[in-house]
């Protein structure tokens, strides 16, 4: 549940980028435009914190932790990526919005998949 809040909380973090971008274009200043980007994006990471939390708690496969370990660590970039002030890191910024989103929903269909029991079928 909390990686899909997660990977909600990037994809809105990149539609808030757009809106940024386009509100820059029609003479708002960058604080307003990208007010909402910067507010959803600290929700974002305080959400990361309560995913691994529920983590630890879950106790799953290895490869459903190092997913999470790299889906945080890629959100702990982020504010760096934005405060290096260089064009093409810009564009690495979105990228790796991009692969947060892919990492943490892979990660919770991993964990829903693990839920799931296979049904028994009785024997012929």
């Amino acid at each position: 549940m909390s990686t899909m809040l997660v990977a909600a909380g990037a994809a809105g973090q990149v539609a808030s980028a757009a809106y940024g971008v386009f509100s820059l274009m029609q003479g708002v200043p960058v604080e307003e435009g990208f007010a909402a980007h910067h507010l959803i994006g600290y929700a974002t990471e305080i959400l990361a914190l309560v995913m691994i939390l529920a983590l630890i708690l879950a106790r799953p496969r290895r490869g459903v932790v190092l997913a999470v370990g790299a889906a945080f660590g890629l959100l702990l970039l982020q504010p760096v990526l934005q405060r290096l002030d260089f064009a093409l890191l810009g564009a690495v910024h979105g990228l790796n919005a991009l692969a947060i989103i892919v990492l943490c929903a892979w990660t919770a269909t991993a964990l829903r998949m693990r839920r799931r029991k296979p049904e028994r079928v009785a024997a012929p």
